[in-house]
């Protein structure tokens, strides 16, 4: 097909023909329409709209269908208008490229396409956002108070792979519908989402979230994108909590321990922050972080999954053999794997206890 065919036929060619056809000059039709011959010459060029006025005049001069006259006027100036949009998406095409194009394509997130406008368009349609511009103020414009995301990546060198991972949390989001939030229901919860990680069963992510559910909790799941470091955040959207998990290093232990992280941010702290759980915080993220809330966090999770106290002491005997492992981990009620990889942060000592710690696979949500 040549790149004329592809082109709609406007409106004004349809009357061309049709006057041409019954030997009407366009003076005549300007005359019988009661319209300047400009008007009508412009309108025939396609360079003016066709109105409903000028359909309904054109059914009664020309018998002209109205709807056929309309489709086709539509027609013609969407293409044009397309045509226009798609040339100024080109001039993003580098810009995009800085996304997880392959990931998200990987997750059908995004459709695959070899246009670089295309995937402008589609990177877009993704954020919910109108234009490039308007998304480098929602994420990293530092003056700019954006009501959408709380946070700015305007100094992070890994912004878009950090920000396409929490839009996508976002829209899982938006598919659960989801009570009220409980405060005092979520935390009736605590000891009934511990004892999960207890007892680690296959359908654990299914479990959680349905607890969490019940008290308003959305708890959102998302496969991990390179080079964000992220293992967890949490947010308020609207009026409830989302806490939105990722499969970072595939073990229970650092699942758990980043989960209850994030709950304690939610029982803790304010709605109007976005936390992010990762290894790599301020030095590779380059977000604000405020370590006092983050030190809260992971001593609530610490202390719930594990008490200091008793893991102290479990420390000073020194013993760290597989079955001492297990005999504090039944006598603590919590999954061995847990108190495994505990151990391993503890002394930095990553090849001990490996056989205790199941490896976890997630299901991310679908958007």
């Amino acid at each position: 097909m040549s790149k004329d065919q592809d082109i709609p036929k406007h409106a004004g060619k349809y009357i061309l023909e049709k006057i041409n056809k019954i030997g009407m000059p366009q003076a005549a039709l300007a005359e019988r329409m009661g319209r300047p011959l400009k008007s009508i010459n412009e309108i025939i060029k396609g360079k003016v709209r066709v109105t409903l006025d000028t359909a309904l005049q054109l059914k009664r001069v020309l018998n002209i269908d109205v709807d056929e006259i309309l489709k086709a006027d539509i027609e013609y100036h969407k293409y044009q208008t397309l045509q226009k949009e798609n040339e100024e998406l080109s001039k993003h095409s580098e810009w995009v490229k800085q996304f997880p194009l392959s990931e998200m394509r990987k997750f059908s997130w995004i459709k695959k396409s070899r246009k670089g406008y295309e995937n402008v368009r589609e990177v877009l349609k993704f954020f919910g956002v109108a234009t490039k511009e308007q998304w480098e103020k929602t994420y990293r414009d530092d003056n700019y108070k954006s009501v959408a995301f709380r946070i700015s990546l305007a100094r992070s060198p890994k912004a878009f792979n950090i920000a396409t991972w929490i839009r996508h949390g976002d829209k899982a989001a938006e598919n659960i519908t989801a009570p009220q939030y409980d405060v005092e229901l979520f935390k009736h919860y605590i000891d009934v989402l511990r004892s999960i990680a207890c007892k680690q069963p296959k359908d654990y992510d299914k479990q959680i979230k349905s607890i969490c559910l019940e008290a308003g909790v959305k708890v959102v799941l998302s496969p991990y994108l390179k080079n964000t470091g992220i293992s967890g955040a949490a947010r308020w959207i609207g009026n409830n909590p989302v806490i939105q998990m990722s499969d970072r290093y595939k073990s229970n232990g650092h699942f758990w321990f980043s989960f209850f992280h994030e709950v304690g941010h939610i029982l803790l702290h304010g709605k109007k922050d976005i936390f992010i759980d990762s290894s790599s915080r301020k030095d590779d993220l380059q977000v604000v972080i405020d370590d006092s809330k983050e030190e809260e966090a992971d001593n609530f999770s610490s202390n719930l999954l594990i008490p200091k106290k008793l893991f102290k002491s479990f420390l000073i005997q020194e013993d760290f053999s597989e079955n001492a492992v297990r005999n504090f981990a039944k006598k603590i009620r919590i999954h061995e794997g847990i108190v495994a990889g505990r151990i391993q942060r503890e002394l930095g000592r990553y090849n001990i206890l490996n056989d205790l710690i199941i490896k976890l696979e997630i299901e991310a949500d679908k958007i």
